[in-house]
């Protein structure tokens, strides 16, 4: 995505046109390169410049697709997948995935690891999973470093290692992956290839809390009740239970209602 977005962004700075123009421009020059066929698909598919226009997407990606272009390929694929412009054909999908990952689209490589991890329409082969994370992730795509951490974590097409389970959750979290910043922050508590360090567990948790992964909104709210990495502070236990309850988080709705139950701990909520 990032990259029809930047090719977008050049294609306007250069011409100083609006969407409109430039996807009237495209519409006549796209022919001579896929990475433009790609792009007018986009354009077709997120309705700039132009109507939504799904069917003509899914054209001008298989057009892009069949001249090789790893992101159209990648494209084609979620149009499979994601049923945009055609009928849902997962194996269709699964197929363009493969070819867009052959040709170094990172995402592509991410989806069919992960594709082979949960034995999506194909075997589950995590040796498969864990090859395609890792050249993903030698790419420093942000998912593909965590997923690849996870397997590390539990042995999962390699052998079992904390070290380097510490190492990758590590490199996507300071990238900014929020499900990172999550586990980085278990990591810290178990002291899983690391020191035990509750105050680096408690400014990972907030972080990924801050940007909306509900369970370290949950875990949070444990660390200022517990008083595990910061201070104790029952307030703001309460604002970040309530928040990962709004979120649908089950045990932190389980614990406001035990506390609304409470009336000593009701009258301080």
């Amino acid at each position: 995505m990032s990259k029809i977005r930047n090719s977008l962004v050049k294609q306007i700075k250069l011409r100083k046109q609006s969407a409109t123009k430039i996807y009237n421009h495209l519409s006549g020059i796209h022919d001579s390169k896929p990475e433009l066929t790609c792009l007018l698909g986009w354009f077709n598919l997120r309705a700039i410049g132009t109507n939504e226009n799904l069917d003509e997407a899914f054209n001008l990606f298989t057009k892009s697709a069949s001249k090789n272009y790893a992101l159209g390929q990648f494209y084609l694929a979620i149009c499979y997948e994601q049923e945009i412009g055609i009928v849902k054909d997962e194996l269709m999908s699964l197929f363009w995935y493969q070819k867009a990952a052959e040709n170094g689209e990172t995402s592509a490589q991410v989806n069919l690891g992960l594709e082979y991890e949960l034995g999506t329409n194909i075997e589950k082969d995590y040796n498969m999973a864990t090859k395609w994370y890792q050249k993903a992730a030698e790419k420093g795509h942000l998912i593909a470093m965590y997923n690849l951490g996870r397997m590390f974590e539990h042995g999962y097409g390699v052998e079992k290692n904390f070290d380097k389970a510490f190492k990758f959750m590590d490199l996507s979290a300071q990238s900014g992956y929020p499900n990172a910043a999550l586990l980085l922050g278990n990591y810290y508590i178990n002291g899983k290839g690391c020191n035990s360090n509750l105050d680096l567990a408690f400014k990972y948790f907030k972080i990924a809390a801050k940007k909306n992964v509900v369970g370290a909104q949950y875990v949070l709210a444990i660390a200022y009740e517990e008083g595990q990495g910061t201070k104790k502070n029952f307030k703001k236990a309460i604002y970040w239970y309530k928040v990962a309850a709004k979120n649908g988080h089950q045990d932190a709705k389980d614990i406001l209602l035990e506390y609304l139950l409470d009336d000593k701990i009701y009258l301080k909520i």
